[in-house]
């Protein structure tokens, strides 16, 4: 006949034990989080510059060479085409080789430098004249991209090219 008059809840040391959980987690994950973001802008880099490839194959398809910088239509030699893309150059070292660079802003990741590139590099086929595209970034410290935020299909390192 007695009613317990205990309270029912959690105690401070339960609560602390749950939130000290809880911060190791976030300290744990809050790294791979910030990867993968940084990861996604870069992506998103990629396809930003996916106009520039298609003209670059239609000046090669009607012309029959890889253009000079400033060729491509519409297109001047550099342009800023988003918040996170500082700068766009479009290179040709060598007549059968065009590189696109794009250099992202601190925006994407702050421990980027003026001179971090993200690259995509085609090289034309002289057998068929088609177009091999693929992507990565410089070999040189000053303007590599660490592998870890490029999406996989881009960890690629290539030397550098000359000057840009």
């Amino acid at each position: 006949m007695f009613k317990s008059t205990r309270n029912k809840g959690f105690s401070l040391i339960e609560l602390m034990i749950v939130v000290a959980v809880l911060a190791i987690m976030v300290m744990l994950a809050y790294p791979t989080y910030e990867t993968f973001i940084t990861r996604t802008k870069l992506t998103e880099l990629i396809h930003t510059s996916a106009p520039l490839k298609t003209g670059i194959v239609e000046y090669t398809v009607s012309v029959g060479q890889l253009p000079k910088p400033g060729n491509v239509t519409g297109f001047p030699k550099q342009r800023k085409l988003t918040s996170w893309v500082k700068l766009v150059k479009i290179r040709r070292p060598k007549r059968t080789t065009v590189f696109i660079e794009v250099r992202p802003t601190k925006a994407v990741s702050p421990e980027f430098t003026n001179t971090t590139a993200f690259v995509l590099r085609g090289v034309l086929s002289g057998e068929t004249g088609n177009i091999d595209w693929d992507c990565g970034t410089y070999d040189r410290a000053a303007r590599k991209i660490p592998l870890r935020y490029l999406p996989s299909t881009c960890r690629n390192v290539m030397a550098y090219g000359g000057a840009i």
